[in-house]
């Protein structure tokens, strides 16, 4: 499998010149999709995050969600758009280096309801928001950059038959992430607000059915020292135990090795108001991750079949303090969770 796993990344080698001129055509297949993700969090409470997906069907799906230092919330009131009249563009200025991002719509103030789910309220406001994206580090590429070796152990797990290779083929994506910084300027009742983030961008495309998933787990942490920690869990039918994960600092990223108890959370539903789970560094040290749930916005696809819970929450190793991300993904299908 290693063996595959290498012949895969010299086949389909990564440039992020193709990847962030990347722009999806109406009409080219069903379950296409190219999304953009954008998230960033100070120390001061202050957290951000959009999302624009465009997909084959001629709609684009629109997250924007701004959490300031004092604790208010702000959520974009529509989620689904026709993508030709959509209020919100994402565009790549320089390859590698710089993305601008806008929205011109309606937001809505949010309050925590149960389990710190966001629920907005009736009245809408109109905003102007413009946003840059600027790296601080080079992009994170999950089919050529995670070490084969440790893709290669949960592969093992799997029933390699023609079902398996087939599935394995059809859900391929470009997928690739980048930390930096964000530079967000608001409008809101002709009111401007400006905020300078910490921040990591995601851009995947490619094949994407939600209601093939059966759960899936995002953790993302940017360190108050500049570090940034990402660990994933995907479920599907063929693949039940994929978890990968990877650190980056000075530039430099690095693949961590599996994590056993990552796949135990949130198995009712819920994104866990806390997280306490052991992560395998190179070195064969085990740090301690604590998280803690902040608010949770809950957004829906494919008509309902697959919902995504995306939790914003403060993150410690130690002394090591950070803010990010804590996304839980569930299929409708509650007996595909376990």
């Amino acid at each position: 499998m290693i063996n595959v796993l290498k012949s895969s990344s010299r086949r389909h080698p990564f440039s992020i010149e193709t990847a962030d001129s990347y722009v999806l055509k109406d009409g080219v297949g069903a379950n296409m999709t190219d999304s953009h993700y954008f998230s960033g969090h100070a120390s001061d409470g202050t957290s951000f995050f959009f999302r624009h997906a465009k997909r084959s069907d001629q709609t684009t799906e629109i997250w924007f969600c701004l959490k300031t230092s004092d604790g208010k919330v702000l959520c974009n009131k529509e989620e689904l758009y026709p993508s030709s009249s959509c209020p919100a563009d994402v565009r790549c200025t320089i390859s590698g280096e710089e993305m601008s991002f806008s929205f011109n719509g309606q937001v809505a103030y949010a309050h925590r309801g149960d389990d710190d789910i966001l629920f907005l309220e009736k009245n809408g406001l109109n905003i102007r928001a413009r946003a840059t994206f600027i790296a601080s580090m080079p992009p994170f590429d999950f089919s050529t950059g995670l070490n084969p070796a440790f893709v290669a152990g949960a592969l093992a797990e799997e029933k390699w038959n023609k079902t398996f290779w087939r599935n394995l083929k059809q859900n391929r994506q470009v997928h690739y992430e980048q930390p930096g910084i964000i530079k967000l300027e608001a409008t809101i009742e002709n009111q401007t607000y400006t905020y300078v983030l910490p921040a990591m961008r995601d851009h995947s495309y490619g094949y994407r059915d939600w209601n093939y998933m059966n759960r899936h787990i995002w953790l993302m942490v940017l360190f108050e020292d500049g570090e940034v920690l990402n660990l994933n869990m995907v479920d599907y039918p063929h693949m039940r135990n994929l978890m990968t994960g990877y650190i980056s600092s000075k530039g430099n990223h690095t693949s961590l090795r599996s994590l056993t108890n990552l796949k135990k959370l949130g198995q009712d539903g819920i994104v866990p108001q806390q997280i306490d789970i052991e992560i395998p560094l190179m070195d064969n040290h085990v740090a301690t991750l604590i998280g803690n749930r902040e608010l949770v916005a809950d957004f829906s696809f494919a008509d309902g079949k697959y919902h995504i819970c995306e939790g914003v929450g403060n993150f410690a190793i130690g002394e090591k303090k950070g803010r990010g991300i804590l996304e839980f993904g569930y299929n409708r299908d509650t007996s595909r969770w376990k």
